[in-house]
């Protein structure tokens, strides 16, 4: 079995959604931005952070801590809430973060109940010769603990040189998830084709979130 270390040794990409940012000069919390970069690096690494109680219900305390984070002053966000939401509301006030009324308009897509998940092809997956331009997305999930499992098998798979494998029992789990359905896992697909351009994910449940990079191919099984 791999460790961690070595995973991240062998597998790593700078995400294109974190290129020119310095965390020491962020306002956000720079452990916070040093943890989301380390879950792109290792994915299927479950990753926690110790933060306060969410401002508002319908925000897991990860969801807010990633956000002040990555979510910087000038930077275009997509929320899934209607605009007199308190979601919407404290997102307006919080900072000079410009919400954005398309997907295809924001720097971060933030889906607070899968339900309401925006088709993969809305968004923007980077700007003609520079894929740093790409949206990043932000989905709550009602669990991780099979996606999880699941990542950390196609990290594995993915350091050996091998197709990326998910095991049968974990593929119908997350292929019956009211959170994710197969046809977004089709669309992360057939997006896959068009790399380097494409969407990093960070998937987030209360305290913890676990990351997909543009560049994992994660699972095959699943797009059927």
């Amino acid at each position: 079995m791999w460790t961690h270390a070595e995973l991240s040794a062998t597998t790593f990409h700078p995400p294109c959604g974190f290129v020119g940012q310095t965390p020491s000069k962020l306002p956000g919390n720079p452990l916070v931005f040093n943890t989301a970069w380390d879950a792109l690096r290792l994915p299927g690494m479950r990753h926690k952070v110790e933060v306060a109680s969410p401002p508002v219900p319908g925000l897991f305390p990860a969801t807010v801590a990633l956000c002040q984070a990555l979510v910087t002053a000038g930077r275009n966000l997509w929320l899934d809430q209607p605009s007199r939401s308190l979601i919407h509301q404290w997102f307006c006030h919080k900072s000079d973060v410009c919400l954005v009324s398309s997907p295809e308009q924001a720097d971060f897509t933030l889906v607070t109940s899968p339900a309401r998940m925006p088709s993969l092809y809305e968004l923007n997956i980077g700007d003609g010769a520079d894929p740093a331009t790409a949206t990043t997305l932000l989905i709550q999930l009602t669990d991780l603990d099979a996606l999880e499992r699941s990542l950390w098998q196609a990290a594995v798979a993915r350091h050996s040189g091998l197709d990326p494998h998910v095991d049968t029992t974990e593929c119908a789990l997350l292929a019956e998830s009211p959170d994710l359905t197969p046809t977004f896992w089709h669309q992360r697909e057939e997006l896959q084709e068009m790399l380097p351009w494409g969407i990093d994910i960070f998937f987030i449940h209360d305290g913890s979130f676990v990351a997909l990079p543009r560049d994992m191919a994660f699972p095959s099984a699943l797009a059927a």
